[in-house]
Formats: C-alpha cells, sequence, structure tokens
C-alpha cells in the first residue's frame, strides 16, 4: 500500500496551507496556475518555481529554472533535473520553507485532498466582487468542514474517493454499517445536502471555487518527464 505524502509549510497551520502530492505533476510558484500556490506575499519564489510529482513509492522534485533555486535539506537542485526526495525532507523556496509529510490532521488531510482551501492562500481574485463572493463561500465551506468530528471527516474522504455503500465504508473504516450510516446522516445534516451524490458534489463545486478554473494538466504516471524547453519569465 502506498503511503500519503503531503507539502506543508513551516510555521504555518497545515489547516491553512497543506497540499497532497500525487502522480499529476505539480507545479510550485506564485503564478495563478500553479496547482501548488505560494502566497503572493513571498514575491522572491518564481511563478513556477518547481514541480512535484509521486511514481509508485517514489516522489520527485524538479527545480524549474527559478531565479534563486530550489533547495532539499540546505542543498541547491540542478535546474530541471529530477530528484528523489522523502518524508521528512526540508524544501526551500526562496524565503519559503516546506516540509514532506506523511500525515496530516484529519481536516487538514481533506482540505488537502479536496483542494478546499481558503482566503489563506493570499490570493483576492484581483479584487472583484464576483471573486469576493467566491472567497467568501471558500471560508464558509471550511467553516462547516471543521464543524464535522474526526469520524465523520474521515467518512467524508472515503465517500469523495469513491466509497459510497454501507459495506464498502464500513469495510474500509472498520465499522458497522449502523454507524457508518449515523455518521452520514449527521454530515447530511452539516453540510445541508441530501444524498451521498450530493456530498461529493458539494465537495468538488467549492474545490473547483477554490482554484478558480479548471486545470488541464493530465497526470504523468511514467516516471520523471524530460526537462521542459519551454522559459517562463518570472
Amino acid at each position: 500500500m502506498q503511503h500519503a505524502a503531503f507539502l506543508v509549510m513551516v510555521n504555518v497551520p497545515e489547516e491553512e496551507w497543506s497540499y497532497k502530492i500525487d502522480i499529476q505533476q505539480k507545479v510550485l510558484g506564485r503564478s495563478e496556475d500553479a496547482l501548488i500556490q505560494i502566497p503572493l506575499s513571498h514575491a522572491r519564489v518564481s511563478r513556477r518555481h518547481a514541480t512535484v510529482w509521486r511514481n509508485d513509492s517514489e516522489i520527485w522534485l524538479r527545480d524549474e529554472g527559478s531565479k534563486l533555486g530550489t533547495q532539499v535539506n540546505g542543498v541547491f537542485l540542478k535546474p530541471r533535473q529530477p530528484v528523489r526526495i522523502a518524508i521528512g525532507d526540508r524544501i526551500g523556496l526562496a524565503d519559503v520553507e516546506l516540509t514532506v509529510v506523511g500525515q496530516l490532521s484529519k481536516l487538514a488531510e481533506v482540505i488537502a485532498e479536496t483542494g478546499i482551501r481558503g482566503s489563506s492562500s493570499g490570493r483576492s481574485g484581483k479584487g472583484t466582487k464576483t471573486a469576493s463572493i467566491q472567497v467568501r463561500r471558500i471560508d464558509l465551506a471550511r467553516v462547516v468542514l471543521e464543524q464535522l468530528t474526526l469520524a465523520e471527516l474521515d467518512i467524508l474522504l472515503w465517500m469523495y474517493r469513491g466509497y459510497t455503500s454501507d459495506v464498502e465504508l464500513s469495510r474500509v473504516t472498520f465499522r458497522s454499517p449502523h454507524t457508518v450510516r449515523t455518521q452520514i446522516a449527521s454530515i447530511h445534516k452539516k453540510l445541508g445536502v441530501h444524498s451521498r451524490a450530493d456530498v461529493v458534489t458539494w465537495l468538488k463545486r467549492n474545490a473547483t471555487l477554490s482554484a478558480g478554473k479548471k486545470q488541464s494538466s493530465a497526470p504523468d504516471t511514467n516516471g520523471p518527464s524530460p526537462p521542459s524547453s519551454r522559459k517562463k519569465k518570472d
């Protein structure tokens, strides 16, 4: 079984900034299309600073030709050369320090896996009225998630992963079907939905709002990719 891996920002609550590392190659940076967004206040970080992903049991990191470089445990990486990293490693992006961890609090894990995150990312949607409304909706979604118990958050995650029947959820959570049904009923009430399909829709809708737009990049399951020849100005 593949163990989970996440990026967290040092000295920032993991519920406010945490991202899951998976098979999709995710750019870290200040660009609006970066899948792992660094707050705009960290102006020394490049728009497309580095890329992280995993392949089977290995985790990979690649500097994307950033202006100030990428460090792993204090060692600078060669630009566009993928390197293996591991749980416990510390990653430096200019003045930002990240840590690779294997476990988060349950609320942080839900936020990281579903992509629901509020205004703590440092982006206000360019000040438009519509963007401000969306930020409030995302923050409200986080408030709702905070009302769920640890057991309910666990159920929510498994439902998001595609386990929706009592039998499936009972098996993966090691709970009785009756307990599962009770917890799902509580989730429905707190989220204001009426079905299990509505739960997943609720999560995906708020994650889409958080991202601002759908991302078109496809997962890469074939290990490290050749260095890209395309460069973007920081």
